[in-house]
């Protein structure tokens, strides 16, 4: 942490970069760590893929698309909540052309890409260890408190998740401090839907297949469901949780069309460990969470997923 203090206070031109579709902790982390540099007086940029959907508007701040097209001079890349350098989508190549770079994560198989490599894969989140940083330099105020607080509840699913820690709801008494409208974020994150989600999601529930004797739940979201409720690809999350919800389920997974390619998310309890299957298709996590995308068809995509999750789980049965 004091490597990295050190670099960003000798740099004044700062670019951050996050994962593609990033979720509340990286949007969270990222803009936290922004709004700080701007306190110091530096130039800090954010480059996005792609505009914030409109449910998470309220968790952005200024930052740009990128654009291959253009030149980014900096003394300095920050990559937060990136397990690996091909997660920054075509923003790949400022690592090559940037040699002073700093990669912050909480995902065990990180695969260290920066200059600088501060990963705790026992981390809730990402906003933990910015929380972390931004202590030690003294500059939490009340925005950078709203960022980070939304960031740590997220990624612990609202402080229920196992990676919850004591220390995890120190931080979250800490920034509460600040008075934040830890309310508004809480709606936000967990309650607030818009009416089409919430049909997409009946229709989903509608049709969920369980697999591996009810151990394993799978739910899809096709591009044609999508177009019915007008939603983008990138405004639906969270159905995997319909699936691993069910009593009985060791497994999750949910399937999703995107523009190019297959969006698989998997989540466990903790018998199955959803990173080994992940990386399997080259896709990364944590134990009970974890992500792949696939360009394949739907169909050829869920045969392939299913039946290394069906082995996993059988596994996981003779071990009992």
């Amino acid at each position: 942490m004091k490597e990295i203090i050190e670099k960003l206070m000798q740099s004044q031109t700062i670019l951050l970069l996050t994962h593609l579709s990033p979720d509340p902790d990286a949007l969270g982390s990222t803009f936290a760590l922004r709004t700080a540099l701007l306190k110091l007086g530096k130039t800090a940029k954010v480059l996005l893929y792609a505009p914030i959907t409109p449910s998470l508007q309220y968790l952005t701040d200024d930052y740009d698309i990128f654009d291959e097209a253009k030149e980014y001079p900096c003394d300095l890349l920050v990559c937060l909540d990136s397990g690996s350098a091909d997660r920054l989508d075509k923003a790949i190549c400022l690592l090559d052309k940037q040699p002073h770079s700093i990669n912050i994560d909480h995902h065990r198989d990180n695969t260290h890409y920066a200059e600088i490599n501060h990963v705790e894969g026992e981390r809730g989140s990402a906003g933990e260890i910015v929380y972390d940083l931004l202590s030690q330099m003294n500059l939490i105020d009340q925005k950078i408190a709203f960022y980070l607080y939304a960031a740590i509840c997220s990624d612990t699913g609202g402080f229920r998740y196992s990676s919850t820690t004591p220390q995890t709801l120190r931080i979250a008494a800490d920034l509460m401090e600040y008075s934040i409208d830890f309310r508004f974020i809480n709606r936000e994150l967990f309650e607030t839907k818009e009416l089409p989600l919430l049909k997409l999601q009946a229709r989903v529930i509608d049709d969920i297949k369980l697999y591996a004797d009810g151990k394993i739940a799978a739910v899809t979201v096709s591009k044609q469901m999508q177009d019915e409720f007008h939603l983008d690809d990138e405004e639906i999350n969270g159905m995997v949780n319909i699936a691993r919800n069910i009593k009985g389920v060791w497994l999750g997974i949910s399937f999703k069309e995107a523009k190019d390619k297959i969006k698989i998310s998997l989540r466990s309890e903790g018998q199955v460990d959803v990173s080994k299957i992940a990386g399997q298709f080259g896709g990364g996590g944590h134990i009970r969470a974890a992500g792949i995308g696939l360009p394949s068809t739907l169909e050829d995509t869920q045969k392939m997923v299913l039946s290394a999750c069906i082995k996993a789980v059988e596994c996981g049965v003779k071990a009992e």
